[in-house]
């Protein structure tokens, strides 16, 4: 395992896209159209509050998506940008109804023993794991249930009580049977008491991760059986890793939104796909694994932004505003520091200058309680990591299920994704624009909550949640964001 590099102090912050956006062609939208994507008229609405709130509400709040290279939105991709006003308009968009209002979260599947070859299937195959994390327990689906009873408070979410298990498939449509190929070409997935199970494709693995794969659309055509007629939208999760056609090395989740069933796979979240991250650019580049040391909230240091442009192979902590409050002189041992008050001066046209205290903004809280509990020096919790990854995808898919297209506007949960890289990079919450949708749909049944009453119960039910795994890095950032969100509401 490589030595770790000198860690990154996260000493700025990067709240607008780099600088790769020009070269991408990307243009974001302008304050004024992501203000009024926001509006069910698509018309700018005049904020009465304070400037500061107004601040804290887009870039130190919902800063913009970081447009790095090979990222979605660099590739060309979900440039179109979906408002409040054309989600309404959609026409394949299905209501939340008294009828249909429940997210069911099937079962893993598990793997009978007629299908006992696959058990090994779902274990890293990269050379870097370690036999420890390996053995990493994968998310369980009453953690998942939790999480997202939260994320999509007050709407039901069940466990859907259907077994969900892989079996053999009819051995006599084995194409490899006849060139003794130890490897399938099917295995099926059987769900409840199905007369006959769903014939899923198999493959080896292209790029070695892991030894096999399992066809993303077959497994969708599965999930698609198991809707109760109560049901608003299914998410099926699986430990082994997916395909969605041969030009992919992997898929990590897909939604027929329309039909509202979604599929994700939690293999290539596995923390023993990182365990070589030494915090370096390269790290980042490495196509098998998740970036820890930069991955939200700490995607938004500017050193790390500028090193990737540059493609160094090394993040080093330059000058610049300090989250601790000080001025860094480049983060060598035993260099000087000045004391600085950590602030920005930001200029609104038409109003006065605004003083933004960058830690006490919740990008600025996330980053920095991230670094403290790095500091204390505490293991990791590699099932903490685990689950972070995982139900931050699954709140994605599920959220296509009402819906909602991919976001350009902030950087939000909501945004597509190019490689498991940026996968990392992403936040695990709605930014306005797709929060006052998903708001808009759950009050079609829940008329009786307001929409600022339905956003606190949820923030602070997420709360809740992300104090359970105080040592994974994404909820004890997302936690400390939540606590200052709901700080600057209760101002508002």
């Amino acid at each position: 395992m490589p030595a770790q590099q000198a860690l990154c102090a996260h000493s700025q912050l990067q709240v607008d896209v780099s600088g790769h956006a020009a070269k991408a062609r990307f243009v974001r939208p302008s304050l004024a159209k992501r203000l009024a994507a926001a509006t069910p008229s698509g018309s700018i609405v005049a904020h009465d509050g304070p400037a500061q709130n107004l601040i804290n509400e887009l870039d130190y709040t919902f800063p913009g998506p970081l447009l790095l290279p090979d990222d979605g939105l660099a590739s060309g991709d979900d440039k179109a940008p979906q408002s409040l006003r054309s989600w309404l308009r959609e026409p394949w968009r299905n209501p939340v109804t008294p009828q249909r209002k429940t997210l069911y979260v099937a079962p893993v599947p598990t793997v009978s023993p007629s299908a006992s070859f696959m058990k090994t299937w779902a274990t890293p195959s990269k050379p870097s794991c370690t036999a420890a994390s390996k053995k990493t327990p994968p998310p369980k689906p009453a953690d998942v249930l939790a999480y997202l009873q939260a994320f999509y408070h007050p709407l039901q979410v069940k466990l859907l009580p259907d077994a969900v298990s892989f079996v053999a498939y009819d051995k006599n449509k084995n194409e490899n049977t006849a060139n003794e190929d130890p490897t399938p070409s099917y295995v099926g997935l059987q769900i409840g008491t199905a007369k006959s199970a769903t014939r899923i494709r198999v493959r080896t693995c292209p790029d070695g991760a892991f030894s096999h794969q399992l066809q993303l659309k077959d497994v969708l055509d599965a999930a698609l059986k198991t809707l109760p007629a109560d049901a608003y939208a299914v998410v099926l999760a699986t430990e082994h890793d997916l395909f969605e056609d041969a030009a992919d090395a992997f898929c990590c989740g897909r939604a027929y939104g329309g039909s509202r069933v979604c599929v994700v796979s939690a293999a290539r979240y596995h923390p023993a796909l990182d365990d070589d991250d030494d915090g370096s650019v390269a790290a980042y580049r490495d196509p098998f694994s998740v970036e820890r040391e930069h991955a939200w909230p700490a995607s938004h240091c500017r050193d790390f932004v500028q090193a990737v442009l540059r493609g160094e192979g090394a993040v080093e902590d330059g000058g610049g505003l300090g989250l601790d409050g000080e001025v860094s002189d480049g983060g060598r041992r035993g260099a000087k520091r000045r004391k600085v008050q950590p602030v920005e001066v930001v200029d609104l046209t038409g109003s006065e200058p605004v003083v933004v205290v960058v830690e006490a903004t919740p990008l600025g809280a996330a980053v920095k309680a991230v670094c403290a509990a790095r500091r204390g020096r505490k293991k990791t919790d590699l099932y903490g990591l685990w689950l972070s990854r995982v139900v931050r995808t699954v709140a994605h898919e599920l959220a296509h299920c009402f819906c909602l297209g991919h976001c350009v506007y902030y950087a939000c949960v909501m945004q597509g994704t190019g490689h498991i890289a940026e996968d990392g990079r992403q936040p695990p919450y709605f930014c306005p624009v797709c929060l006052k949708k998903v708001t808009t749909a759950i009050r079609d049944v829940h008329p009786e909550l307001g929409e600022d009453q339905l956003v606190r119960e949820r923030y602070a039910l997420l709360r809740e949640f992300c104090g359970r795994f105080p040592r994974a890095a994404m909820f004890v950032g997302f936690g400390a964001w939540l606590d200052k969100r709901m700080e600057s509401l209760g101002q508002q």
